[in-house]
């Protein structure tokens, strides 16, 4: 079951973000420290964005997972997998992980830890790296 069978802290759901998320997704990277603000959706010609998170999303090697706390979004893990070169094992990483100023200290960055951790127990990979900024 990887990541669906965390259990969650009350009052918080975790989920695999889907399509319908970009627009979270931007707002959550946003919170970062130093991030640059994210463009608004609408004023991109051609959807860039929403092609590359499409194209992220249709990828068997990413689990992008979201917490949602009452009703907004409230955190981002984005996991990527990929084959180890000169071996049979899979190696994963966290390029993002990010909770929202207003949900912090509700034990959602460790549930998300914990989606990531079972998912790479499911996939069977090697190796986990973990990549936060600091704040």
């Amino acid at each position: 079951m990887g990541g669906l069978s965390v259990r969650a802290p009350a009052g918080v759901e975790l989920r695999p973000a889907g399509r319908e998320d970009l627009p979270h997704v931007l707002s959550l990277l946003a919170e970062r420290p130093a991030a640059p603000r994210p463009p608004a959706l609408d004023r991109l010609p051609g959807d860039p964005l929403r092609d590359a998170w499409q194209a992220h999303l249709g990828s068997v090697d990413a689990a992008p997972f979201l917490a949602v706390a009452d009703g907004e979004p409230a955190g981002l893990l984005l996991l990527a997998f990929r084959r180890r070169m000169n071996f049979a094992t899979w190696e994963a990483w966290v390029p993002e992980l990010v909770v929202a100023e207003a949900f912090r200290r509700r034990g959602i960055g460790r549930a998300l830890l914990r989606v990531a951790i079972e998912e790479w127990r499911l996939r069977r990979a090697h190796r986990l790296c973990i990549e936060t900024w600091p704040g």
